[in-house]
Protein backbone atom coordinates (compact mmCIF):
# COMPACT_ATOMS: atom_id res chain seq x y z
CA UNK A 1 0.00 0.00 0.00
CA UNK A 2 1.17 3.54 -0.95
CA UNK A 3 1.20 5.52 1.87
CA UNK A 4 3.59 8.81 1.35
CA UNK A 5 3.64 10.11 -2.59
CA UNK A 6 6.35 13.00 -3.23
CA UNK A 7 6.12 14.81 -6.56
CA UNK A 8 7.71 17.55 -4.92
CA UNK A 9 9.60 19.71 -8.17
CA UNK A 10 7.50 17.13 -10.91
CA UNK A 11 5.48 19.18 -13.07
CA UNK A 12 3.11 17.39 -15.64
CA UNK A 13 -0.29 17.21 -17.79
CA UNK A 14 -3.49 18.16 -16.83
CA UNK A 15 -4.41 14.77 -17.74
CA UNK A 16 -1.62 13.23 -14.81
CA UNK A 17 -3.07 15.61 -12.08
CA UNK A 18 -6.59 14.66 -13.27
CA UNK A 19 -5.51 11.17 -12.50
CA UNK A 20 -4.48 12.12 -9.37
CA UNK A 21 -7.06 13.70 -8.31
CA UNK A 22 -9.45 10.91 -8.71
CA UNK A 23 -7.17 8.14 -7.08
CA UNK A 24 -6.88 11.00 -3.77
CA UNK A 25 -10.83 10.97 -3.81
CA UNK A 26 -11.03 6.91 -3.60
CA UNK A 27 -7.19 6.32 -1.71
CA UNK A 28 -7.52 5.00 1.77
CA UNK A 29 -4.02 4.39 2.28
CA UNK A 30 -2.27 7.50 1.42
CA UNK A 31 -1.45 9.53 4.38
CA UNK A 32 1.07 12.10 3.21
CA UNK A 33 1.52 13.70 -0.41
CA UNK A 34 3.93 16.35 -1.54
CA UNK A 35 2.90 18.58 -4.26
CA UNK A 36 5.73 21.29 -3.71
CA UNK A 37 6.31 22.83 -7.18
CA UNK A 38 4.63 21.20 -9.22
CA UNK A 39 2.89 24.40 -10.68
CA UNK A 40 -0.73 22.69 -10.67
CA UNK A 41 -2.68 23.76 -13.44
CA UNK A 42 -5.82 25.70 -11.61
CA UNK A 43 -8.52 23.27 -12.95
CA UNK A 44 -6.78 20.54 -11.41
CA UNK A 45 -6.08 22.26 -8.28
CA UNK A 46 -10.05 22.24 -7.99
CA UNK A 47 -9.92 18.79 -8.97
CA UNK A 48 -8.00 17.68 -6.07
CA UNK A 49 -9.61 20.12 -4.02
CA UNK A 50 -13.14 18.22 -4.17
CA UNK A 51 -11.06 14.93 -4.00
CA UNK A 52 -10.06 16.21 -0.34
CA UNK A 53 -13.60 16.81 0.85
CA UNK A 54 -14.14 12.80 0.79
CA UNK A 55 -10.54 11.51 1.24
CA UNK A 56 -10.31 10.14 4.82
CA UNK A 57 -6.70 9.48 5.02
CA UNK A 58 -4.60 11.97 3.83
CA UNK A 59 -2.90 13.67 7.28
CA UNK A 60 -0.09 15.85 5.97
CA UNK A 61 -0.19 17.79 2.80
CA UNK A 62 2.61 19.82 1.54
CA UNK A 63 1.66 22.84 -1.24
CA UNK A 64 4.38 24.80 -1.26
CA UNK A 65 5.65 27.29 -4.28
CA UNK A 66 2.76 26.82 -6.24
CA UNK A 67 1.59 30.54 -6.89
CA UNK A 68 -1.68 29.53 -5.29
CA UNK A 69 -2.79 33.06 -5.03
CA UNK A 70 -2.95 33.51 -8.64
CA UNK A 71 -5.59 30.84 -8.86
CA UNK A 72 -8.23 32.49 -6.77
CA UNK A 73 -10.86 29.93 -7.60
CA UNK A 74 -9.00 26.93 -7.03
CA UNK A 75 -7.26 28.35 -4.09
CA UNK A 76 -10.90 29.20 -2.63
CA UNK A 77 -11.69 25.36 -3.49
CA UNK A 78 -8.98 24.34 -1.60
CA UNK A 79 -9.00 25.88 1.44
CA UNK A 80 -12.40 25.01 1.84
CA UNK A 81 -12.07 21.85 1.10
CA UNK A 82 -9.03 21.21 3.41
CA UNK A 83 -9.91 23.71 6.57
CA UNK A 84 -13.56 23.08 6.57
CA UNK A 85 -14.68 19.84 4.81
CA UNK A 86 -11.81 17.27 5.09
CA UNK A 87 -11.58 15.87 9.10
CA UNK A 88 -8.23 13.71 8.46
CA UNK A 89 -5.89 16.52 7.38
CA UNK A 90 -3.32 17.41 10.65
CA UNK A 91 -0.30 19.04 8.83
CA UNK A 92 -0.56 21.65 5.88
CA UNK A 93 2.36 23.25 4.51
CA UNK A 94 1.78 26.37 1.89
CA UNK A 95 5.25 28.34 2.77
CA UNK A 96 6.41 30.11 -0.04
CA UNK A 97 3.71 31.41 -1.11
CA UNK A 98 2.97 35.31 -1.60
CA UNK A 99 -0.52 35.68 -0.48
CA UNK A 100 -2.36 38.80 -0.70
CA UNK A 101 -3.51 40.39 2.22
CA UNK A 102 -7.27 39.12 1.25
CA UNK A 103 -6.45 35.59 1.01
CA UNK A 104 -4.40 35.90 4.18
CA UNK A 105 -7.96 37.32 6.01
CA UNK A 106 -9.32 34.28 4.15
CA UNK A 107 -6.36 31.64 5.50
CA UNK A 108 -6.88 32.97 8.66
CA UNK A 109 -10.52 32.89 9.34
CA UNK A 110 -10.81 29.42 8.00
CA UNK A 111 -7.68 28.55 10.07
CA UNK A 112 -9.88 29.41 12.92
CA UNK A 113 -13.09 27.40 12.88
CA UNK A 114 -10.65 24.16 11.79
CA UNK A 115 -10.28 22.04 14.56
CA UNK A 116 -8.42 19.15 12.60
CA UNK A 117 -5.02 20.50 11.93
CA UNK A 118 -2.67 20.61 14.63
CA UNK A 119 0.43 22.07 12.36
CA UNK A 120 0.70 24.76 9.91
CA UNK A 121 3.38 25.92 7.81
CA UNK A 122 3.17 29.35 6.64
CA UNK A 123 5.63 32.09 4.79
CA UNK A 124 7.07 34.13 7.28
CA UNK A 125 5.05 37.52 5.33
CA UNK A 126 1.87 36.58 6.81
CA UNK A 127 0.51 39.32 8.62
CA UNK A 128 1.23 39.76 12.24
CA UNK A 129 -2.82 40.19 12.51
CA UNK A 130 -3.56 37.28 10.09
CA UNK A 131 -0.95 35.02 12.08
CA UNK A 132 -2.14 35.70 15.54
CA UNK A 133 -5.85 34.99 14.87
CA UNK A 134 -5.22 31.68 12.86
CA UNK A 135 -4.24 30.06 16.61
CA UNK A 136 -7.53 28.19 17.53
CA UNK A 137 -7.75 27.39 21.07
CA UNK A 138 -9.74 24.41 20.87
CA UNK A 139 -6.90 22.54 19.51
CA UNK A 140 -5.27 20.09 21.86
CA UNK A 141 -2.24 21.12 20.11
CA UNK A 142 -1.44 24.00 17.92
CA UNK A 143 1.76 24.80 16.70
CA UNK A 144 2.58 27.41 13.54
CA UNK A 145 5.71 27.85 11.99
CA UNK A 146 7.31 30.44 10.39
CA UNK A 147 9.85 29.46 7.71
CA UNK A 148 12.64 31.66 7.73
CA UNK A 149 14.84 31.95 3.87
Amino acid sequence: MLEKLNLSGCTSTPENFHHLAQMLAVNNSLTSLDLTGTDLPEENLQQIAKSLTVNTSLQTLIMDANSLDEKEEGLQALLNAILIANTTLTELNISSESFSSETQKIISRLLSQNLCLSFSELDPDFEEGNRLSMINQKRKATFLSLVQE
